[in-house]
């Protein structure tokens, strides 16, 4: 009996020292920024949806994810928010794909910074770029960046 309730314990001792070991040991979860992008496109109506890419090289696109057909502000614009990690500077483009899932050429690159946006817009004169044109061989035009 004596034996029995000394293995109890001691299992009891075990399981503790395995949590504690679990909490203390576990990553930290990291921590993470919202971008919120907008973009254009010449004839939406031809694309069946866009992939983001994001890296932290410009021109090296690290990470892609299927954004869809995202919803579209009053200007026509598709917005999307796209999770990154909190620190560091992403580099992003974004490409269209039509319903043969042909992908078009990636949109002009943006940087994005983990330091807070200047308040009040763009400078006084700066317009969004034009949108792109559409694509050759059939491949659905290519997406415009635009800046917020």
């Amino acid at each position: 009996m004596q034996c029995s309730r000394f293995l109890l314990r001691g299992q009891r001792v075990l399981v503790m020292l395995v949590l504690a070991i679990g909490v203390w040991g576990a990553p930290a979860p990291a921590s993470a920024r919202s971008e919120a992008l907008r973009w254009s496109h010449p004839s939406p109506s031809t694309v069946r949806g866009f992939r983001v890419y994001w890296g932290t090289q410009a021109g090296r696109y690290s990470h892609n994810v299927d954004a869809g057909l995202p919803a579209r502000d009053p200007a026509g614009n598709f917005v999307y928010q796209l999770n990154v990690p909190a620190s560091g500077t992403i580099f992003i483009a974004v490409s269209a794909y039509d319903s043969a899932g042909r992908e078009s050429a990636l949109s002009n690159s943006q940087a994005r910074s983990a330091a807070p946006a200047p308040v009040g817009g763009p400078a006084p004169g700066v317009q969004a770029p034009a949108p792109a044109p559409a694509g050759a061989l059939g491949r659905p035009g290519k997406p415009q960046l635009l800046s917020d």
